[in-house]
C-alpha cells in the first residue's frame, strides 16, 4: 500500500469548513480529511495552498493546441474554415506529441480530467492510438470522442451567404459512412475498459455536418 499526506492545506469541501487541515491518502484514494496521524510515504506540504478535486475541461480539443488565439477575430464558421484548411497534423507522432502537450498543460492549471474530440485526422491508421496513448502516458483522465463527419463542410453553410458566388468545395473527399464506422468499432474495441482513466467515445459532429446515413448506422449499433 502506498500513502500520500497532503498536510495544512485549506480544503475546498462544501460539507466541510473551509480551514487549514490535512488530506491522507492510501493507493490513490482519499482515506480521511483531518489532522494528520502516523507517517505517510510521501508528504507534500499545502501551507497556504488550496487543496481541491481536479477541475474538467468538457469539451477541447487537443490537437488545436497550438492555435490557440489565433480565432478570436473570427465567428464559428468563419474559423472552421480556417480549420478545415490550415495545417493539421496528420502523423501519429505529432498527434500524439499534441495531445501530450495539450494534457500536460491542463494539469498543470488543475484540470485533471477532459472530453476530448478528435480531429477527422484522427480517422487515419494509427492516429487514434497516439493520442489515446499519450493520455494514458501523461496520467490524465480522458473520454476521447473520434470525430465523425462526412459532408463537405460548405454543403453545411446557409447558401444565402454566398449570394450569386457557386459553391465552392473542400479540397479532399471526407471518407463514406461506412468507412468511418468501421474505423471507429476498431477503435472502441482497441480501446474499452483498456485503461481505468482513458476511455473511447464517438464524436459526430453538429447534426448538419453528418449525413443522415452516418447518423442512422452509428444510432443502430
Amino acid at each position: 500500500m502506498t500513502t500520500l499526506l497532503i498536510k495544512n492545506g485549506h480544503v475546498l469541501d462544501l460539507a466541510l469548513p473551509f480551514e487549514a487541515t490535512d488530506v491522507f491518502i492510501e493507493d490513490g484514494r482519499i482515506a480521511r480529511i483531518g489532522p494528520s496521524q502516523g507517517r505517510a510515504d510521501r508528504v507534500i506540504e499545502a501551507t497556504g495552498k488550496v487543496v481541491m478535486p481536479g477541475l474538467i475541461n468538457a469539451h477541447t480539443h487537443s490537437v488545436q493546441i497550438l492555435d490557440r488565439g489565433l480565432g478570436d477575430p473570427y465567428t464559428l464558421d468563419q474559423w472552421s474554415v480556417l480549420g478545415a484548411f490550415g495545417a493539421q497534423a496528420q502523423t501519429s507522432r505529432e498527434l500524439y506529441a499534441l495531445t501530450a502537450w495539450s494534457a500536460l498543460t491542463l494539469l498543470r492549471g488543475g484540470c485533471t480530467a477532459s472530453m476530448d474530440i478528435t480531429s477527422p485526422a484522427a480517422q487515419l491508421e494509427g492516429n487514434y492510438d497516439a493520442m489515446m496513448q499519450a493520455y494514458v502516458d501523461t496520467g490524465a483522465r480522458a473520454a476521447v470522442a473520434l470525430a465523425l463527419v462526412d459532408l463537405d463542410f460548405y454543403e453545411t453553410l446557409p447558401r444565402s451567404l454566398l449570394g450569386a458566388n457557386p459553391l465552392p468545395r473542400m479540397p479532399f473527399t471526407r471518407p463514406k459512412a461506412d468507412v468511418q464506422l468501421a474505423l471507429a468499432r476498431r477503435c472502441l474495441a482497441t480501446w474499452k475498459d483498456r485503461s481505468p482513466r482513458v476511455q473511447p467515445y464517438l464524436g459526430p459532429s453538429a447534426p448538419h455536418r453528418v449525413s443522415d446515413e452516418l447518423l442512422d448506422r452509428e444510432s443502430s449499433r
